[in-house]
């Protein structure tokens, strides 16, 4: 799996003697629980896709890395994933104008 883009990096403090796999504890840094959106109303895809797109919007590298993966499992190209992320900066860069 690939990124499509570079984001900065965040500096999260994690106990030297975790055991936790890395995609939980991301979640758990995060204080999510993602077991209540198993069964999206909107479909598994299309959900993944909005969660992949507001990953973006908010440069969360470790909640892009994981929406991207299961897009890519989910059988999407590379090219409409990138399509997404360009969607989604589009977004922010209208927001961050309409607020000057």
């Amino acid at each position: 799996m690939g990124q499509l883009f570079h984001i900065r990096k965040a500096r999260v403090a994690v106990p030297a003697d975790s055991t936790i796999s890395r995609p939980i504890e991301d979640y758990r840094i995060a204080g999510l629980r993602m077991t209540s959106l198993a069964r999206p109303s909107l479909g598994k895809e299309r959900f993944e896709m909005l969660a992949f797109a507001v990953s973006v919007l908010n440069g969360c590298e470790s909640c892009i890395r994981s929406h991207e993966e299961v897009l890519r499992n989910a059988g999407l190209s590379a090219d409409k994933i990138h399509d997404l992320a360009r969607l989604a900066s589009v977004v922010k860069a209208l927001r961050t104008l309409s607020a000057a």
